[in-house]
């Protein structure tokens, strides 16, 4: 195997990992716990710009089209900023255990079973 296929091989290994993390449970200790917050930690920076599709869409089809293009891409923008800082904080702190009590930003991910979350 030459050098680029072998860090080929471990990128998509880290992303079936990082993949396998995200559909864990959540009630886990240890490592895997550690595993599902850098999971959800990369996820969430990653999504984070869908904020800006995903609140607008969800305000508008409450109340209405005009609420949607206004409050909701206002409300979409700092759902992004919030995403984008709490997968950061999960991703530096990924190695240290959880404080009691912690909950990550809700919904935990912003796209499942198809359909936007709520």
């Amino acid at each position: 195997m030459t050098r680029g296929s072998v860090w080929n091989a471990v990128l998509i290994g880290g992303i079936a990992c990082l993949s396998c993390a995200a559909v864990t449970s959540a009630n886990e200790t240890g490592a895997a716990a550690r595993a599902r917050k850098f999971g959800r930690g990369a996820m969430n920076i990653v999504s984070a710009p869908a904020e800006l599709i995903r609140v607008p869409t969800l305000v508008g089809q409450a109340e209405g089209g005009l609420a949607g293009l206004s409050v909701g891409i206002a409300q979409g923008a700092w759902q992004m900023v919030r995403r984008a800082v709490a997968g950061i904080y999960d991703v530096v702190t990924f190695p240290l255990s959880t404080p009691p009590g912690y909950k990550s930003i809700q919904p935990e991910f912003v796209w499942a079973h198809g359909k936007w979350v709520e």
